[in-house]
């Protein structure tokens, strides 16, 4: 039989079942009455509930913001201001924007609402190296040990600075960040 548009070729034992299989499977379903019809419904939501609940705990994601906003409030006492490395990771204080408050975001140049972007734009690399020379205490956001480094000039602006002008006074790890604190010599 010649096929046209949007006709596909039945199987090799289609003439044995009566048809192709999308039209015995469409049968059986117009066969269903409309209770058997709601009960295989329910029986698919119900194998696939376990996965859903799954999926929305806390140990299914890859960074945890909770212990994120906390290590922050704690590194954050006597801090100037906080540095997001790479800016991307400014998305870790939308969950709990109060673990911030009081810090200067030094590399921020227009917040959410003014930019029209999740997390904002940052300055360019000179106000930011400006911004972050400035300061005495900062926390430090970062990836976790053995990502990549972003190349992106910003990035790179905000490692050099901290790394010439600063230094680590401690690190705390949680599931996905690390939180630093980065002083003047002198100052952890």
């Amino acid at each position: 039989m010649p096929l046209g548009p949007g006709r596909a070729a039945p199987g090799p034992c289609a003439h044995r079942r009566g048809g192709p299989p999308g039209i015995q499977h469409g049968r059986a379903v117009a066969e269903m009455g409309r209770g058997e019809t709601q009960l295989a419904a329910g029986a698919a939501l119900l194998a696939l509930l376990p996965l859903s609940l799954s999926l929305r705990t806390p140990q299914s994601r890859l960074d945890d913001v909770t212990a994120v906003a906390s290590a922050v409030r704690t590194a954050g006492k006597g801090a100037d201001g906080i540095l997001y490395l790479p800016g991307r990771r400014r998305v870790w204080s939308l969950a709990e924007p109060d673990s911030v408050s009081g810090l200067r975001d030094l590399a921020l140049e227009r917040g959410p609402a003014d930019s029209g972007t999740l997390y904002g734009t940052e300055a360019a690399p000179s106000v930011i190296r400006s911004r972050v020379l400035a300061a005495r205490r900062i926390v430090v956001l970062r990836d976790p040990a053995g990502q990549p480094l972003d190349p992106a000039a910003r990035e790179r602006t905000k490692r050099g600075v901290l790394a010439g002008h600063f230094e680590e006074c401690g690190t705390v790890a949680v599931r996905g960040a690390r939180v630093s604190v980065y002083a003047r010599p002198g100052y952890c």
